[in-house]
């Protein structure tokens, strides 16, 4: 076994809507780093995603114009996932 051995843990928060998503990520990104797509390290260096539950059906469901603009506005973000952005990208606006 090589002796710089290194175990990735992460994990992905659920939730219902944007002031979840605001306070997980506040309380979160305390002492870490954003990263793209809602993606954050916390100041232990484990990694997080704190994800919107309407997304998942966003990002499947219905025309697929629409799931491409929403997953590129999620894929163009750096930090934390603004659902109302997202939303209106998806939508064309």
């Amino acid at each position: 076994m090589p002796s710089s051995c290194c175990t990735v843990l992460s994990f992905v928060v659920t939730c219902e809507d944007q002031a979840e998503i605001d306070r997980y990520w506040d309380a979160l990104v305390d002492g870490g780093e954003e990263q793209p797509c809602g993606w954050l390290r916390d100041r232990f260096h484990v990694s997080w995603q704190i994800f919107p539950t309407s997304m998942y059906d966003l990002l499947s469901e219905g025309d697929p114009a629409r799931i491409e603009r929403a997953t590129a506005a999620v894929m163009a973000t750096f930090g934390k996932l603004d659902m109302a952005a997202i939303e209106a990208a998806a939508d064309g606006e």
